[in-house]
Parts: C-alpha cells; structure tokens; sequence
C-alpha cells in the first residue's frame, strides 16, 4: 500500500490512518453498496493470465448441462456412465473437487457442438438455476476467455465460498446472481479466504448488503466476529489512486487530497456495477436510503432528509452523496478502530489480517479489543510499535 505519510511523526500518523479510513469508506463501503462483494476485475484478454499450477486434480467441464457428478470422490469427473467418455459438468466438478485432498483446478473445454454454444461466436454459456455447491476447498476455475464464456445463474447465488484457502477464477464472465440474504449475488467469501479475480467480467449481481465479514478468532476462547470485508487485493489500486501526490504536511497536500477523493467518487459511482446496482431509475429517497442500510444506517433522520433533498434539487450529485454517507462522523466513529487496525496489516506486513502466518482473525481481535480498551488512542495501546518491532515486519523488508 502506497501511503506518502512519515508514520514516524505522531501528528501525522492520525492523517494518514485518515487517508487510510477514508479508502476503505469509500472503496469498501461503496463496493457494499453496490450490493456484493466482488474483487476488482482486470481487462477481459485470457492470454495475460498467469497458468494454473495444479497439486490436485483437473477436471475438465465439457458440457453446458446442469448434471450431478455420478460417484463423488472417485476422481472422474462424470455425469452418465452410460456414455462413453467422462461428461463432466461444472456442477459435477465441483462435487468431485470438493470430494477430494488437494488443490484442483476446474477447466473449460466446451465443444462447439454443445447446445450451450453459438455455433457462430464460439461463445458459450453455462446456465443454471439451482444454487452449486458450496466452494469448500482450494480450486482455480480456468476458463477460456470472459469474452467468449460466460456462467448464468438463474436467480440464485453463483458462487458461496466456505473454504479458508483460495479460490481463483479466471477468463470468464459471472452475469446476474442473485442472493436474498446476506452479500455476494455473485460470490459470496464466507470465511474470508483468498479469493483471485484474473481477468473476469463479475456483471449484475444482487444482493443485501451488508458491512462485515465473518472472521475465526481463538482469543479469549473459540468464536466468530464482524471483520472488515474489504481485502488488500481490491485495496490497493484505489488507495493508490487517493493517495497519489499525496505526502501530508508537504505542499498544497490538502487540496491534492480533496481533489483525488473527488475524482475517485466521481469515477466510481459511473462504474457497471454501480450503476447496476443503483440505476438512473431510482428516486433520490431510494438511492439514499439504500446507501444509510448498507452502512449500518449512520444518518440522522434529518441529515438524510437533507441528503434527500440535495440530491432531489440538484444541490449534490450521487457521488457526493455516496462521499456524504461513507464520510458521516457516526460511521468514521464506528469503523475508525477497525480500519486503523487493518491498517496496520495492509500497510506493514502487507497482507490480509487472516493470510499466513495467521490462519485466522485471532491476531486481528487481539489488536482491537486492545485498542478498544484505550479508546483508540494507539500510543497507549502500543499497537504500532508492536507492528513496525515485529519479525514479520522486519523480515520483509530486508533479509
């Protein structure tokens, strides 16, 4: 994470956490607020994507069709024993996948023969309407290209991820999950794995949002807590944007500030997804509305009404709402603790709080029931010192 702050100077240190705060408000908030959690995606060509490097199986899917795999755990991908050859399809590679040790990779190899295919574009796509199963250990879907391959669920979730490992999608298209409950239309990280998005499309999914995760933690016995749902891999391109040229108490740094923060709002509200979840159509009360429940509903009756009524008259745009909503004192208040205590794993060791050497929230809990107790004065709770002191810390920037 970029960040031009001196972490050495206390009077600074407040900012830059500001600047830090203000990423995750916006990027992460309004990532909720567009409905799911979905990790930025990068251009659409498959042939920039890295090759898979499989320990466990490949279970090649080579037909559209919605079948289940016959004999899970057998390690043969097959929907019809009757047919000669394996008939495998997505549904049945993930049961076998998840059936078996190891880190699988899921391919795509459709024949343009299939039904699911246009016998002209090449394109095929893969629909279903009753929810896969869940996602319970490591597997990389490789498809062929987002542009030429595309999966459609039919009002139901696409992907529900419940393994702590990885998952990694590749050279496809996700349009239009659907979840009733909860986040991710498209996929939903239950136990904040690590999730890889390599040059997908993740389009239209729909969802309830909302502002937390759920995180492992041993401290203080076993149990699960809210943990911040924005993950260092979506973090790092927008932070960069905000922070550049920025290096506080040096020049016109406010103004740079201000001048970023804006054109990100700007930018961000014109994105797909966005606009997807928000369209033009919605009244000024429902945009607003939308956005105080996915932030935990901040905003006073009356500052939502002013908010209302700004947009209503034209006073605001939608990304000044947006920023009105992700930079209320009441939600800066409820999340500074949390997102200073992510701060210190983005920003110094440069990972996710549960990314190894953790396997959980454990580390992330500790810190922030301690910062809790001194109120959220770091000094006192001597949470920096102990980052910037740790081996982990020191290990990564020299040998």
């Amino acid at each position: 994470m970029q960040i031009s702050c001196s972490f050495s100077q206390r009077n600074n240190l407040k900012l830059g956490c500001y600047l830090v705060f203000v990423t995750i408000a916006m990027s992460g908030f309004a990532l909720l607020a567009a409905g799911e959690f979905e990790p930025k995606t990068s251009a659409h060509e498959k042939e920039s994507a890295p090759a898979p490097q499989a320990t466990g199986h490949i279970f090649i899917v080579n037909t559209t069709n919605d079948a289940v795999d016959v004999a899970p755990g057998d390690g043969l991908c097959d929907t019809d024993i009757n047919t000669p050859g394996e008939q495998c399809s997505l549904r049945a590679a993930i049961i076998e996948a998840n059936a078996l040790a190891g880190d699988d990779v899921i391919r795509f190899e459709l024949p343009p023969s299939d039904p699911g295919c246009h016998f002209i574009t090449g394109e095929c796509v893969i629909p279903f309407s009753t929810a896969l199963p869940d996602i319970s250990t490591n597997i990389e879907f490789d498809g062929p290209g987002a542009k030429v391959f595309q999966l459609l669920p039919r009002a139901v979730r696409a992907f529900r991820i419940t393994t702590n490992g990885t998952v990694t999608f590749s050279g496809l298209t996700i349009n239009g999950g659907v979840a009733g409950v909860g986040v991710g239309g498209n996929i939903l990280n239950v136990n904040a794995g690590t999730v890889n998005i390599i040059n997908c499309d993740i389009v239209q999914g729909h969802a309830n949002a909302g502002r937390n995760a759920a995180g492992a933690s041993t401290f203080g016995g076993a149990h699960n807590l809210p943990v911040p749902i924005v993950r260092l891999n979506e973090f790092l391109s927008d932070t960069q944007n905000i922070g550049l040229g920025v290096v506080v108490g040096q020049g016109n740094w406010e103004q740079i500030l201000e001048n970023n923060k804006h054109a990100f709002t700007t930018g961000f509200v014109q994105r797909t997804r966005f606009t997807t979840a928000f369209p033009g159509s919605l009244t000024p009360a429902q945009f607003v509305d939308s956005l105080n429940a996915n932030a935990g509903n901040p905003l006073s009756q009356a500052e939502r009404d002013q908010l209302v009524s700004d947009l209503t008259n034209g006073v605001k745009t939608r990304a000044q709402v947006l920023r009105a909503v992700a930079e209320d004192v009441d939600l800066f208040n409820g999340e500074s603790n949390r997102a200073f205590v992510l701060m210190q794993y983005f920003g110094y060791l440069r990972r996710n709080p549960n990314d190894p050497q953790d396997t959980d929230y454990t580390g992330f809990d500790f810190w922030l029931t301690k910062l809790n107790q001194f109120n959220g004065n770091f000094i006192n709770a001597e949470m920096v010192k102990a980052f910037i002191t740790s081996g982990e810390y020191r290990q990564r920037l020299g040998p």
